[in-house]
């Protein structure tokens, strides 16, 4: 999806820059679960979504990468279908662009005369096990697949394993963190620890799975919280999404090389603090 999409560049745009004429498999993987009024588990479901990443080029104007499905085009469904692979330029700023657009644009001709579609289909949302929208612009293979509006968010934080001089143990500590909309849905994984300037004084926190880091090992967590709201009556999705309609994904990434004690914002960049 366009979201598996822009997790990766999320984190390419957070971690080091990759050498170059490097291959790797970047791989989200989640588990769901809805609950009743007892509190009782009434489904759930888990999965995972693999992407190639292919590091083609590290210029000054940013790191050239290659995503690909690393599956048998056959088995690859709806938009996916047309956009990808899809070469994209990471600046040193985080800023991303299109180097193949020519090529998905004509892919995107195809695969709707493929399913002998109108372009009038396009950006219209549908539903079948899922909801889904038609995406017929470039730009959708970098970018979320819905808008949020005002009330989802993303949380990015930094998670590193210290030292805890009280518990004599290696603990999971907040580095730093950022959100894209402060006082909105606030993260999973816990607050940036703010007491004092030492992290190792803050609270240890629980990463997905249970991950226990190692002394000064440090994972990315991007915690996605969209709140979605039906096309269609309410009463025909019941069962099928989250109770309070909100979808989440929490992918984790592990950083290349050391571990990215700070950001440094970009000059006349706001930070979006939490």
């Amino acid at each position: 999806t366009p979201m598996r999409l822009a997790f990766s560049l999320a984190a390419a745009a957070l971690l080091a820059t990759p050498a170059a004429a490097q291959d790797y498999v970047l791989q989200l993987e989640y588990e769901t679960e809805t609950r009743g009024d007892d509190g009782e588990v009434t489904s759930s479901a888990s999965g995972r979504q693999p992407i190639a990443e292919k590091v083609i080029a590290a210029t000054p104007e940013g790191t050239e990468l290659e995503y690909s499905l690393p599956f048998d085009p056959e088995e690859i469904r709806g938009n996916e279908r047309w956009m990808f692979p899809a070469r994209v330029r990471v600046a040193p700023d985080g800023g991303k662009t299109i180097l193949n657009p020519d090529e998905l644009l004509a892919r995107n001709a195809a695969w709707l005369a493929e399913a002998e579609w109108p372009r009038e289909v396009c950006s219209r949302s549908g539903f079948s096990w899922t909801a889904y929208q038609v995406r017929c612009d470039v730009e959708a293979a970098i970018a979320r697949p819905f808008p949020f509006g005002d009330d989802g968010n993303v949380v990015i934080t930094a998670v590193i394993g210290i030292d805890d001089p009280v518990e004599d143990e290696i603990q999971n500590k907040i580095a730093w963190q950022r959100c894209m909309r402060p006082g909105t849905y606030a993260s999973r994984i816990g607050r940036q620890w703010t007491g004092s300037v030492d992290i190792a004084d803050g609270p240890g926190v629980v990463l997905p799975g249970g991950l226990e880091l190692g002394q000064n090992q440090m994972v990315i967590v991007a915690e996605v919280f969209y709140p979605y709201r039906p096309v269609i009556a309410q009463s025909i999705v019941a069962g099928i999404l989250p109770e309070d309609n909100l979808f989440t994904e929490i992918p984790t990434f592990r950083t290349r090389g050391q571990a990215i004690m700070n950001v440094t914002p970009v000059s006349g960049v706001t930070t979006h603090s939490c």
